[in-house]
């Protein structure tokens, strides 16, 4: 088993304030955050299917309890947080009252294997948020995400148990990696505020005919959830490399601007996202692929992604950037390698574009701009959104 520790891709541990409006908290005095458990985002009758693997680890034992709200609160039981306690006797007054809630909300699961010569490439991915709602108004006070991709190397096809232990033990221990862990390390650096700044969030996203041909089957028929996957990588690495909180995409997995949210123990809410005052527009337009250099020993082959980005304030409907952003990285293929699986290419170029351009709406570098976006490159418009997000935070 090997874990590889690349920030772009292969590991990655995102912390950002999802935020907006917060119950005020005294300044001698912690926000006491009342434990709700284990929960998953979006349709109660999308969880099995969104989270197979997930959904059975989680089935209740005898006592009744959820093993991952067993796993969390064995873990968190003799944490101290610097910014708020955690109360795990009760869920509090939802009736009455503004008490905040913690929980562990887990936003995607997937797992994808590669044969590549004699070895089975098999990459798991894990990404939660660490979410703090208000009870009384089901509404979203903060969401700290975070992400966990694992990858695991076979001599044979790994077998559904296989795949099952394996997430599991990315729960429970035993491997380098662990997702739980990561949430506790994550609430380390929370901090309750009582007033923010302007909020961003991705609001849109779509994926042109040309762009859906290039992804696995399974995912072709199931273009709501490669959407939503989209905007919460890029949503990951703006927030990451802008350092701004960034509200949650809500279109496909939402009514009126609410996220259903169903627990462990069987309740389900329904939690409200305030309207955002910056919104973006993600199009992912295609990918490409081009023959680099041919030799004996191999092909070196260049995998490009593009994608639209627009960036608009919805009330005053003006548009702050307004651009085609494309990225490649190339591939090296061995000439034994019969079976080439490009989709694994095409999303880690995706994912590089992701954290370029959103590195450079912060600090606008014109030869990026150039080799990146064309002539049509306007450096004026990065400068413009890293105003944008200086009021987001």
């Amino acid at each position: 088993m090997q874990l590889l520790n690349k920030p772009n891709r292969f590991y990655r541990i995102a912390l950002v304030l999802l935020a907006l409006t917060c119950t005020p908290c005294h300044a001698d005095s912690k926000a006491v955050l009342h434990f709700a458990g284990f929960a998953y985002s979006g349709p109660y009758s999308d969880i099995t299917k969104a989270f197979p693997y997930t959904a059975a680890i989680n089935q209740p034992g005898p006592n009744k309890v959820a093993p991952l709200d067993e796993a969390l609160h064995k873990l968190l039981l003799d944490k101290t947080f610097p910014g708020f306690t955690i109360d795990y006797q009760s869920l509090g007054n939802i009736q009455t009252g503004d008490d905040l809630a913690l929980a562990f909300a887990l936003n995607n699961e997937s797992v994808s294997i590669e044969h590549i010569q004699d070895k089975y490439k098999v990459l798991f991915t894990l990404d939660a948020q660490a979410l703090i709602f208000n009870m009384k108004k089901m509404q979203i006070v903060a969401s700290y995400p975070l992400g966990l991709d694992y990858i695991d190397v076979s001599p044979t096809m790994p077998t559904p148990a296989q795949i099952q232990d394996t997430f599991s033990k990315l729960y429970f221990g035993g491997l380098n990696a662990n997702i739980l862990s990561q949430f506790v390390s994550t609430l380390e650096n929370i901090k309750i505020k009582q007033r923010y700044g302007n909020t961003i969030q991705v609001s849109d996203v779509s994926i042109a005919q040309k762009a859906i041909s290039n992804y696995p089957s399974d995912m072709q028929s199931s273009l709501g959830a490669a959407k939503d996957l989209i905007a919460t990588q890029f949503s990951i690495y703006l927030s990451k490399n802008a350092n701004i909180p960034v509200l949650p995409y809500t279109k496909d997995y939402a009514i009126g601007n609410k996220i259903a949210t169903r627990f462990a123990n069987g309740d389900v809410f329904n939690l409200e996202v305030p309207q955002p005052d910056y919104t973006i527009d993600l199009n992912l337009l295609g990918f490409k692929k081009i023959l680099y250099d041919q030799e004996s020993s191999g092909a070196s082959w260049v995998y490009g992604a593009f994608m639209h980005v627009r960036i608009e304030e919805p009330l005053s409907n003006h548009v702050y950037f307004d651009a085609t952003i494309r990225n490649g990285a190339v591939k090296i293929v061995p000439a034994s390698q019969t079976n080439v699986d490009d989709w694994p290419a095409f999303q880690d170029t995706l994912l590089g574009l992701m954290d370029q351009v959103t590195q450079q709406f912060v600090s606008p570098d014109g030869s990026w701009i150039g080799s990146h976006v064309g002539p049509t490159g306007n450096i004026q418009e990065f400068q413009n959104v890293a105003q944008v997000l200086k009021s987001c935070q």
